[in-house]
């Protein structure tokens, strides 16, 4: 069964940060590119046959206006369905600050059931 896909939102907009706590975490990281505008970064971990890979993907436009607003309004009114809770304004709060995003890929899919 494929996994949905995992999108990280941030209130800091550096991908630059980024690369480089990468490559202090994961010294075989591959980044695609200079470490302001990179587009994907590949972490693999595993041996080569039971080699796994988490790719995290950067894309300057999604985070950028317009879409970016019409992204926010859309978490905006996802979230506004949940039953009301005592942190439901908190949370629509904290997505009018989000400033950034980086997508993430499984190859080969995440199984949570997996030991890896």
């Amino acid at each position: 069964m494929a996994v949905e896909p995992i999108t990280l939102f941030s209130r800091i907009a550096d991908p630059a940060l980024v690369a480089t706590k990468l490559r202090e975490l994961v010294p075989g990281v591959k980044i695609d590119g200079p470490d302001r505008t990179w587009q994907n970064a590949v972490v693999t971990v595993g041996s080569w046959w039971r080699k796994r890979t988490l790719t995290f993907t950067h894309d300057p436009e999604y985070y950028s206006e317009p879409s970016w607003s019409e992204q926010k309004d859309g978490m905006r009114a996802y979230f506004s369905r949940f039953p009301r809770s005592d942190n439901q304004s908190r949370v629509l709060m904290l997505i009018s600050t989000f400033r950034f995003s980086l997508g993430t890929l499984f190859a080969p899919d995440f199984d949570p059931s997996s030991p890896w």
